[in-house]
């Protein structure tokens, strides 16, 4: 196969790719360890694909004021991004989009000030 189509493949593969998910502790922005493993099989991804486009959607349950909320869901995307860009993905292999939704897009649903694990979290697509 030709390089130039096993780089088509390879980006076809990782654009009907799910996108990846870390969670986070209650009331942080610290990357667990679990986190890190996901971040580091997306940077074997993107390394293999060339240069691409990342969206990194931070989110926050619902413990807490909606402006705190807002804040910390802004801590998170901008911590998977720091983790990415320490580990080499830089200007020349991605272009990164960063979103904060606070408590407006949660997994599921809950009542205000309900903690809820699965809404602590960053979304991470990766785009053609």
């Amino acid at each position: 196969m030709e390089l130039a189509t096993a780089h088509k493949a390879n980006l076809a593969a990782l654009k009907t790719r799910e996108p990846y998910r870390v969670f986070f502790d209650f009331d942080s922005a610290e990357l667990t360890g679990p986190a890190r493993k996901i971040l580091d099989d997306l940077i074997a991804d993107a390394g293999v694909s060339g240069p691409v486009n990342i969206v990194i959607e931070g989110h926050a349950d619902r413990a807490g004021p909606a402006s705190y909320n807002s804040r910390l869901s802004e801590r998170r995307a901008e911590a998977v991004w720091r983790y990415l860009a320490d580990a080499g993905l830089g200007p020349e292999e991605v272009n990164v989009t960063k979103l904060a939704y606070g408590e407006a897009k949660p997994m599921i649903e809950t009542a205000d000030d309900v903690r809820a694990s699965v809404n602590r979290r960053a979304v991470i697509f990766i785009e053609e």
